[in-house]
């Protein structure tokens, strides 16, 4: 057995499969970060919305304490999600704003 030729086939044989395994673990490596970065974006939406939402509760308890003689005097109320001027037989939301 020529042991040069035998040394240059096993060596050709792990690098080939070394090859292999960074290509597996680079594939991994992407697919981590994608779901990282698919997470931390579904955080940040939600922490944004929830902002939003208590901002808007904040803003519409504000303006109601603020102005509830005169809305009352007018027989209208405000949407508590768009703040748009509904009768107050129309409960706390406007027919777009409804929740389901």
């Amino acid at each position: 057995m020529n042991i040069p030729a035998y040394i240059s086939a096993i060596s050709e044989r792990l690098v080939g499969e070394l090859a292999f395994t960074l290509k597996i673990a680079d594939l991994i490596g992407n697919q981590k970060n994608s779901l990282q970065l698919k997470i931390q974006e579904r955080l940040r939406s939600e922490i944004h919305e929830r902002l939003r939402s208590e901002t808007r509760e904040k803003t519409y308890k504000k303006m109601m304490l603020a102005h509830r003689d005169a809305l009352t005097n007018l027989n209208i109320s405000l949407c508590k999600e768009c703040l748009y001027p509904i009768k107050l037989e129309e409960g706390e939301y406007c027919n777009r704003c409804q929740p389901e």
